[in-house]
């Protein structure tokens, strides 16, 4: 039987609880859900420490809550689906076992045409493989980093996916992972939540052991999640996924390039109320620049979360088109 994540210590108050379930709210519309248009949000809190990476926290919830087919089983066809889609030559790692201590590095090389994939390993006399057995696909994962191994160089297994598995069926976590995919980004302030980042959800468990921020792991960590502050170094190619940003500053430098992105915009009274007040008004300029309406539904839902005292909350959609 699967842990319930809101036994986390992490999650045992009620701002933590509230940003949670906002996050999850806030995925779930733009993503897996059939929705009339972009759903934003902007929050206004007292202080900000927590709250950007609780609501990572949530949208993580519902990435790997929802991902696979309907009954939760592994679908081979799927699989062979998402495999189709990695570019030739592309660095992979391996494992023929789903209980291997390690992976090994290889270089992906497509699919035959009898439909299986080929993997060529980076020794100095290179093996092709073939991988005949479909229950194997699951193991061939996207290495986060393209970085070329003159050797067929083990990996050593990203013990921190463990973790996961005490409240996610593990199929789901395989096959989320396995993609490589940024599925949200944060803008905020690197140190701070580096520093967040790394506290522990339990004993054991970081924080970014759950939401996988791309820049924040190892070279071999899977992730569903990167991050950028001033300039969108080595993310530039990843547009309109579901974005949160941390503070005034940050949404005043990057609103016009996440204009029509699905965003949370946190503010906080922390910073100076003439800062706050020149987010308010860019958003007032992106409500005039876009075909938008209020959302009531929305902070209705949210609402049935009982969130705490002195937090302000507008949603808004923009229409789809």
């Amino acid at each position: 039987m699967k842990e319930d994540i809101f036994n986390l210590p992490h999650l045992n108050n009620l701002w933590s609880i509230f940003h949670f379930n906002l996050g999850n709210i806030f995925y779930n519309e733009n993503i897996t859900r059939d929705s009339n248009g972009i759903l934003n949000i902007v929050i206004n809190v007292p202080y900000n420490y927590s709250t950007t990476l609780s609501i990572a926290s949530g949208i993580a919830h519902a990435i790997y809550y929802n991902e696979l087919d309907g009954e939760g089983n592994y679908n081979e066809i799927n699989e062979l689906e998402r495999l189709k889609k990695i570019e030739v030559d592309t660095l992979v790692f391996y494992s023929n076992s789903k209980n291997a201590e390690n992976e090994k590095s290889y270089s992906y090389k497509g699919i035959s045409e009898e439909g299986i994939p080929i993997l060529l390993d980076t020794s100095k006399n290179p093996v092709t493989l073939s991988i005949r057995n479909k229950e194997s696909w699951r193991n061939i994962r996207i290495a986060p980093r393209q970085t070329t191994y003159k050797t067929n160089r083990t990996i050593g297994n990203d013990l921190s996916i463990n973790h996961l598995y005490q409240f996610y069926d593990k199929e789901k976590i395989t096959s989320t992972l396995n993609q490589s995919e940024t599925h949200f980004l944060i803008a905020g302030n690197e140190r701070q939540l580096r520093e967040e980042a790394n506290q522990l959800f339990n004993s054991s468990f970081k924080i970014n052991d759950y939401i996988r921020i791309k820049k924040f792991g190892g070279n071999q960590n899977s992730f569903i999640s990167d991050f950028f502050s001033n300039e969108r170094e080595g993310i530039t190619n990843i547009i309109n996924v579901p974005t949160i940003i941390d503070g005034a500053n940050n949404y005043l430098l990057h609103s016009e390039e996440l204009l029509n992105t699905p965003k949370i915009i946190i503010l906080s009274r922390e910073n100076s109320m003439d800062l706050n007040l020149n987010a308010i008004e860019q958003i007032e300029l992106e409500l005039i620049k876009t075909d938008f309406f209020e959302e009531n539904n929305i902070v209705n839902e949210l609402l049935n979360f009982k969130p705490p005292a002195n937090i302000e909350l507008f949603c808004w959609r923009v229409k789809n088109g």
